[in-house]
């Protein structure tokens, strides 16, 4: 899975539906979730699947509100849609329903 950095990070959440994983490489959560979250975006290819480290690209986590990791925000056509920092269900989240 291609981890985002300011450099690509708004080209690549420009078109489609996006959702990118905030965490980091010290985040017990964040390893512990990472096997199901590329699992998910194998299982879902209409939906492009992201990571950002947060201690690498802090300015990203910045703009979106990141507070707790792991995170995850969804993006449309690179309109930034939500941002989650519980999640339960992928389908769900990426779907906007509550």
């Amino acid at each position: 899975m291609e981890t985002l950095t300011s450099k690509d990070f708004e080209e690549k959440t420009s078109t489609g539906k996006v959702l990118v994983k905030f965490g980091a490489s010290w985040c017990p959560p964040c390893k512990t979730i990472q096997p199901k979250y590329h699992l998910w975006g194998e299982e879902h290819p209409e939906v492009k699947c992201f990571k950002v480290d947060i201690d690498d690209s802090p300015e990203i986590s910045k703009k979106y509100g990141v507070k707790n990791i792991p995170a995850f925000a969804v993006f449309e056509d690179g309109v930034f849609q939500s941002l989650n920092e519980k999640v339960r269900d992928f389908d769900t989240l990426v779907s906007g329903d509550k």
